[in-house]
């Protein structure tokens, strides 16, 4: 019973509290609340501050450069990678309001013109928009650029409204470079495939390495080995005066043109005032043109300088070794080209000359199938007489006779004449050298042809005292009837015909000077040629060999021949024999 009465009572003092204690039990309640509010905002704060470091390390081991950025324009986070593209010291150089970053990075588009700060890539997702690989140029405070791509995007709240933004930069340098590089070559090879004529490789040349790397003005000068110059063949807005002095240039000469082609190496210049006085001519060439960087060029075709580029720019101009390995390569396509364009034009030159050539043989097998007619027709003539030859007078058949005779000395000279051209053209002319005195031939040379004019009068000039050497004599006979049978052939209306034997620096000279109608300037090149009378106005009969034979003579004993004209005026031939 007692116990009943105290579980009752129990029972009712837990239903029906006193005052005191109700407000006990209140504050314990809201102490357990709070305690555990606590402890879940300690546990967010705990698992948030894990999420940012997962986040820190995740972004940390992205290799393109990204940065949060709050509402307010601040950079609040940034990995390493975005620290190094930006040029900063550490990262705690990088948190900073992005207004400031003007300081420390010019942003610009691709094509170079500055961007605001307010048209940054980072601002535009601030606003709610989103910016997918949009290509800018960035310029460090050191003076380096580079070409980077930037994507961004707002970060939302759970209400849409935008709390941050993310940037992420990529470094497109090297690859806009390669890419670049590649179109240059594709470009250039496209376009230097298309052409084979020389003078369109050279415009090609001058025009497609402005372009790529970006200079202000391009000389092309080509080797003439010859003339041991360089020549200038192409250029892009160069001042008259300056083409002028470049047009040709010794390859002695100190320039950067002619270092370049000279050692076969690329000559750089990044600040032409400060050269020494071994190319004072290329820095005052350069204040002419008011340049400031320059880069020469070797052109290399197969290892030989065949000629060399050269570049200038207005402002100075740091060319990295990307620029030289692009320009480079462009060099030796540009080389090669040049090469094949040469190779092209000399196969053209060769071709008509070839067909010159067939022209000029079924020209000169007509000629003499003509020079060959004329005396076999005369003959023919005249054997139709011998059947009633003992019925001619004596005086008839003395005049036949002669006749007869005068055109087998055309054909034997004719056919002397073919066999003399075949040896010299196959290099098979002997000779049968003894020891000959020159005044004597010539002597008989001017009797022989004076016998053959009435209106010219031959005049022979001698030193005192023979002239000797080892030759062949009826060779040299033969050189000496060739050039005044000429003289004479050449001069119409009669004059004067010189004949003048000398010493010259230890050689003979023979000299064979008319006063007949001269040569024309254009045609002087031709005359020792084969068939070179087919060439010319046909003053006189005769194949052409005369002249080809006298210089295949000539040199065979070791001598030369040239001639002096002008056209109206006579002409003067000579060559000379090596003395004994």
């Amino acid at each position: 019973m007692t116990r009943k009465t105290s579980v009752g009572r129990s029972r009712e003092a837990r239903h029906l509290p006193s005052g005191d204690s109700a407000s006990q039990s209140g504050a314990q309640g809201r102490t357990d609340v709070a305690a555990e509010r606590a402890l879940r905002e300690r546990v967010a704060r705990a698992e948030a501050e894990a999420r940012s470091k997962q986040l820190e390390t995740l972004i940390e081991a992205v290799p393109d450069g990204i940065a949060v950025v709050d509402p307010q324009g601040n950079v609040v986070a940034a990995n390493s990678a975005m620290v190094e593209l930006l040029g900063f010291s550490d990262r705690r150089e990088a948190l900073r309001p992005m207004a400031e970053y003007r300081q420390f990075v010019q942003i610009f588009t691709p094509d170079g013109r500055p961007l605001s700060p307010e048209d940054w890539g980072i601002f535009r997702p601030l606003r709610g928009e989103k910016l997918t690989l949009a290509d800018a140029r960035l310029r460090l405070r050191d003076g380096r650029e580079r070409l980077v791509q930037v994507s961004a995007a707002p970060m939302l709240d759970e209400r849409g409204e935008v709390v941050q933004a993310v940037a992420m930069v990529r470094d497109v340098t090297e690859q806009r470079r390669w890419e670049k590089r590649r179109q240059v070559l594709s470009q250039v090879g496209q376009a230097l495939s298309q052409a084979l004529d020389l003078e369109a490789v050279l415009q090609t040349v001058a025009d497609q390495t402005l372009w790529a790397l970006g200079a202000d003005t391009v000389t092309i000068h080509l080797a003439d080995m010859e003339a041991q110059e360089l020549v200038l063949v192409a250029y892009r807005n160069l001042l008259s005066a300056t083409v002028e002095v470049l047009r040709r240039i010794p390859f002695g000469i100190t320039l950067l043109t002619t270092r370049a082609f000279n050692t076969r190496k690329i000559q750089v210049v990044e600040d032409i005032s400060k050269v020494g006085p071994e190319l004072a001519t290329s820095r005052a060439i350069a204040e002419m043109e008011g340049h400031r960087s320059v880069l020469s060029v070797p052109l290399l075709a197969a290892g030989r300088p065949v000629g060399a580029i050269n570049f200038a720019t207005y402002d100075a101009r740091h060319f990295t070794q990307d620029d030289l390995e692009t320009v480079s390569q462009v060099a030796d396509m540009f080389a090669m080209a040049i090469e094949n364009a040469r190779l092209y034009k000399e196969s053209q030159r060769r071709a008509e000359e070839l067909e010159e050539q067939r022209k000029r043989r079924e020209e000169f097998v007509s000629v003499i199938g003509h020079e060959l007619r004329g005396p076999l027709t005369v003959l023919s003539g005249y054997s139709q007489i011998l059947p009633r030859w003992e019925s001619l007078e004596p005086e008839q058949r003395t005049r036949s006779l002669g006749a007869m005779g005068e055109q087998v000395r055309k054909l034997n000279r004719l056919v002397s004449d073919l066999v003399d051209f075949s040896r010299i053209e196959t290099g098979r002319l002997l000779l049968e050298r003894e020891l000959t005195e020159l005044v004597a031939i010539a002597r008989q040379v001017v009797e022989e042809q004076q016998a053959t004019t009435t209106i010219h009068h031959l005049v022979l000039e001698t030193p005192d005292g023979p002239i000797e050497g080892r030759w062949d004599r009826d060779r040299v006979a033969e050189a000496i009837t060739n050039l005044v049978s000429n003289a004479i052939k050449y001069s119409p209306k009669g004059g004067e015909v010189r004949i003048v034997i000398s010493r010259v620096d230890g050689e003979a000279k023979v000299s064979v000077y008319d006063q007949g109608i001269g040569i024309d300037e254009e045609d002087i090149p031709l005359l020792f040629q084969p068939y070179s009378r087919l060439y010319r106005e046909r003053r006189a009969r005769g194949v052409g060999l005369g002249l080809f034979i006298t210089k295949g003579i000539v040199e065979a004993h070791g001598g030369r021949i040239w001639v002096e004209s002008e056209l109206g005026k006579g002409s003067a031939f000579h060559f000379t024999l090596p003395l004994a």
